[in-house]
């Protein structure tokens, strides 16, 4: 809105000439107004009073006429009424014509003088107005609905727009007015009261803000009713900030006060004023003497001293639970006992006495707990004149820092103690090289007394070869000031012998002056552990190196030239990649490689295509973590286990070939009862083909009885083609495999292959088989080949025995860690507790006939699969055999699905 104005404004102000215009308009108009009404008046017969009209013309001209102009216009259009009717008149003058000519004269004359009566005091309410626009407040004048009428230049001044551009606008709207109260309430009181005083805070033309201490005046008409309010504003915004300062100030000062880190007490030592006052009117000079032999005089004193305020820290430090505990007098706190006290205060006394402004000192004094405490004491004392009513007073605690200094004192004993006993070398060197203290140890370490290095150059006890160093290293030391600086460089003994050691230093100002610090450490021994580190890691027979984050090599020893044909410094910074391949690299090495960037120690074998061919290898990854707990590198040591995996490889292939041969020899064992097996679904399917055909041959044929019967021979055959396909699966020569299976169906198989023996010799067969059983990884066959021995050797060991039921249980359950463990037990005669250990090893038998292979075959084949076969006794008797299998592993199980 208020752009809107300024932009008329703007086009008024352009519009001068239609302005100038305007002004010379009336003139025109008037003239021909006159010059008309003189024309009618002549022309007309009629007995109208034409004159009258010049009554137009006169209000007219006092728009744009003062009085003296006014009247000329005035006695014109008269004049020009006496010349019309003198031009117009009959030679015998009429009566109805003369009234005519009077009454336009009387109402012309009339007119005038009302209008110059109007004139004259619109007059004095422009000077009056005047007057107003000469005031330094700015003053405005709006009608009820708060627009302005009225806009005298203070207002001008103070607010930036002009009388023009104000006058019309609504007040509250144009100032952006914010009123302490609602406007309804401030308007109410206006009503109530005819006027209202308070702080308005108004925005410029400018956008900025001014606060301005208002007063506004309510004008009513003869009626009583509101028709303007007369507003006058003076800027207090200058006032307003001094206040803020001011109030700003005191609440800084309060703030201070309150919150200082020094304990702050305003007293009133007005009466101590006034006793001094009176011992130098009784002709006291010296105060230091008179308070000396008067100490009571000080303990009096120290009742006539008035707390007037503390602040919080002077409540903590004499440990006061509120204010109040320490205002009205310093009794509590400054004990007459208390030599150090006592003497403080007459130190006061002295300073007012001889009119000092400043009193200090040490002392110390007594919480309202009892506790001492030792303070720095500060009096500010004003002008001599004054009456000392509001004295400032500071206490320091400095109780720590005492405790802290005496405390300082024992740690440089200590330290002292520490440089001339521990024995760790120290040696402080000065700008020019020089030692300007070494401890004794120090000294011994290199063959000399103190004072034989004290005052020589620093470099004569490094080796010729490293004093250059030496003296850049120092001199660096000195150029950085307080950075620390460490290197490892050889010393020389007076013997001559060479010492290998670490030097740390710093340089620091002692006094100004700055001396270099050096801690000196003895790693001879660490020396010759890296010499022996790095003859390993070169002799080494394994392929050793270090693999940085980036998986580039750091460093490789020779044996990776003979294993990957590429000299070793060129393996300094390759990639792994770029040596092993970039598919092994990203399918096998990478990964492992992370983990152990994660700090986790990785070991696996891995068939690889080398410079020597394919070949077994086994990797080791070790994280090292140099100086801190995150990893830096990654140790990479790598065995050709190639040759060990051929030997491994033909010892398994003769250890499956002595297994089938075991389990050959164990169905050889089983003919009787493998016949009977099979004799069985012969007979059934043989019994079924002959009531077939006589079903057949009946008349009618019985169809349905025929359907039943080769149902049965079709089980019947299928029941002997599982036998044999168990035996054949299970004597078959076959390489060694791994797949994941149901053991359990594994062990039904093997039961169902040694049942027919299992009753013959008269023995109860309990399976208690485990529920959701996971499946395991291994060769089915082998494992078949371990229960199928522990079964038969359970049958063959209870059939010489005569006592009691015969009973073999075999189990299935899932171990704590995820396993799986096999259980055989029988009720025979058992084991013997001495021979207990050496059942498993081979060739050892209790069997006349046996050979002492099977259960060290077993145990192999449990092994080679990652478990554990082992024999114990059975409650009350016979013997349990059992054997566990390994949890399944991620990688194992995700293999069949991989495939």
């Amino acid at each position: 809105m208020i752009a809107e104005r300024q932009a008329t404004a703007k086009m008024i102000n352009q519009s001068h000439p239609l302005r100038r215009a305007s002004k010379t308009l009336p003139f025109a108009i008037s003239g021909a107004l006159a010059t008309a009404i003189f024309v009618a008046d002549t022309a007309t017969q009629a007995d109208i009073p034409v004159g009258v009209f010049y009554v137009a013309v006169v209000l007219m001209a006092t728009r744009f006429c003062r009085v003296w102009g006014l009247t000329m216009i005035t006695a014109g259009c008269i004049g020009l009424t006496l010349l019309s009717y003198f031009l117009s008149a009959p030679e015998a003058p009429d009566t109805p014509g003369v009234v005519n000519l009077l009454v336009s004269i009387g109402v012309i004359g009339v007119t005038a003088l009302l209008v110059v009566h109007g004139q004259s005091a619109a007059e004095t309410v422009r000077e009056q107005a005047s007057l107003l626009g000469l005031s330094h407040d700015a003053i405005l004048v709006r009608d009820m609905r708060h627009r302005i009428t009225y806009w005298n230049r203070a207002a001008e001044s103070l607010y930036g727009w002009t009388s023009y551009e104000a006058v019309g606008n609504v007040c509250h709207q144009l100032m952006q007015t914010i009123f302490p109260a609602p406007l309804e309430e401030i308007n109410a009181e206006l009503l109530r009261s005819n006027g209202w005083e308070g702080e308005l805070i108004h925005t410029k033309r400018d956008g900025t803000q001014v606060a301005v201490a208002s007063r506004w005046a309510l004008q009513r008409d003869g009626g009583g009713h509101p028709v303007a309010v007369l507003e006058t504003n003076n800027d207090i915004t200058g006032r307003q900030r001094a206040e803020e300062a001011l109030r700003e100030s005191e609440r800084r000062y309060k703030s201070i006060f309150r919150t200082a880190g020094v304990s702050i007490l305003e007293e009133d030592f007005s009466l101590i004023k006034a006793a001094i006052d009176e011992l130098k009117a009784k002709g006291v000079e010296d105060f230091r003497a008179y308070f000396a032999s008067h100490p009571e005089f000080v303990r009096q004193c120290i009742s006539l001293v008035k707390v007037i305020d503390v602040n919080d820290t002077t409540i903590d430090l004499f440990n006061a639970e509120s204010k109040n505990q320490l205002l009205d007098s310093l009794d509590a706190v400054f004990t007459p006992e208390t030599p150090e006290t006592m003497d403080a205060f007459a130190g006061g006394l002295i300073a007012i006495a001889e009119g000092l402004s400043l009193f200090s000192a040490e002392t110390t004094l007594q919480t309202l707990k009892g506790d001492r405490r030792t303070v720095l004491l500060a009096v500010t004392l004003p002008p001599g004149s004054s009456k000392l009513d509001r004295v400032l007073l500071t206490l320091t605690d400095i109780t720590k820092r005492k405790h802290a200094e005496e405390a300082l004192r024992e740690n440089e004993e200590k330290w002292r103690g520490v440089f001339e006993h521990n024995p760790t070398m120290y040696f402080m060197i000065g700008a020019t090289r020089t030692v300007l203290s070494v401890n004794p140890y120090g000294a011994e370490q290199l063959g000399y007394r103190v004072d034989e290095l004290v005052g020589e150059s620093a470099l004569k006890i490094f080796h010729e070869a490293d004093r250059a160093e030496a003296q850049r290293n120092m001199t660096r030391c000195l150029d950085e000031l307080g950075k620390v600086a460490s290197w490892e460089l050889r010393k020389l003994r007076k013997s001559g012998e060479v010492l290998w050691v670490r030097e740390t230093a710093r340089a620091m100002l002692m006094k100004g002056v700055p001396v270099i610090l050096i801690v000196c450490e003895d790693i001879a021994e660490r020396k010759r552990a890296e010499y022996l580190a790095a003859q390993v890691f070169e002799s080494s027979p394994d392929a050793i190196s270090m693999v940085g984050k980036d998986h580039r090599y750091r460093r490789v020893n020779p044996v990776y030239e003979r294993l990957w044909g590429v000299p070793v410094h060129m393996c300094i910074g390759k990639h792994v990649a770029d040596l092993l391949g970039a598919a092994a690299f990203e399918q096998t090495i990478k990964p492992h490689l992370d983990r152990c960037f994660e700090g986790e120690e990785v070991r696996y074998t891995e068939w690889f295509t080398t410079s020597l061919g394919r070949r077994y290898l086994a990797m080791s990854y070790t994280p090292l973590r140099m100086d801190s707990s995150r990893v830096e590198a990654a140790l990479v040591v790598v065995r050709d286990l190639t040759d060990l995996i051929m030997i491994s490889e033909a010892l398994r292939t003769a250890q499956a070939e002595l297994a089938r041969v075991n389990r050959v020899t164990t169905m050889g064992q089983l003919t009787a009862s493998i016949a009977h097996e099979v004799s069985q679904p012969i007979t059934a399917t043989l019994a079924n083909a002959q009531a077939a055909l006589r079903w057949l041959a009946g008349q009618p044929p019985n169809v349905e009885e025929v359907r039943l019967a080769l149902d049965e021979i079709v089980k019947s055959s299928n029941r002997a083609g599982d036998v044999i396909g168990r035996i054949r699966a299970l004597v078959k020569k076959a390489p060694p495999r791994k797949d994941r299976f149901d053991l359990n169906e594994a062990v039904r198989d093997v039961i169902a292959l040694t049942r027919s023996e299992v009753l013959r010799q008269r023995v109860s067969l309990q399976a208690e088989l485990a529920r959701d059983l996971a499946p395991v990884s291994g060769d089915r066959i082998l494992l078949q080949q371990v229960l199928l021995n522990l079964i038969m050797n359970a049958v063959e060991a209870m059939s010489s025995t005569t006592k009691g039921e015969l009973n073999l249980r075999i189990s299935t359950e899932i171990e704590t860690d995820g396993g799986i463990r096999v259980a055989v037990c029988d009720s025979g005669p058992g084991l013997d507790p001495q021979s207990l250990d050496r059942v498993f090893d081979a060739f050892y038998t209790t069997k006349p006939d046996g050979m002492g292979m099977g259960l060290a075959i077993c145990r192999s084949l449990v092994e080679a699969h990652g478990g554990r076969l082992w024999a114990s006794a059975n409650q009350p008797r016979g013997a349990v055999f059992q054997f566990t299998l390994p949890p399944e592993s991620d990688e194992t199980a995700s293999a069949p699905r991989a495939r």
